[in-house]
């Protein structure tokens, strides 16, 4: 899978467009995404879902994390974090 700025992609296909005043073809979209940059990121797995987290009974989406010993909001995530089976 190559991860792509979408933002800078829509601008480069709007772009080509209007400088060849026509619609930008497949064969052109596909030659963009070949030579566009990737991004650097990673996939995450949120607190929520991690084997280290169990949920806050009396604070719904806060979850107890066992591996730092502290509260976390269900949308956090760590280097540490693995989806829990």
């Amino acid at each position: 899978m190559k991860l792509i700025d979408a933002d800078l992609f829509a601008s480069t296909v709007f772009e080509l467009s209007d400088k060849r005043n026509m619609t930008t073809t497949t064969e052109t979209i596909l030659d963009i995404i070949k030579y566009m940059a990737t991004i650097d990121a990673v996939v995450v797995c949120r607190c929520k879902n991690c084997e280290h987290s169990c949920e806050i009974v009396e604070m719904p989406c806060f979850y107890w994390c066992k591996l730092f010993d502290r509260p976390v909001d269900d949308t956090d995530y760590c280097s540490c974090g693995r989806e829990s089976r």
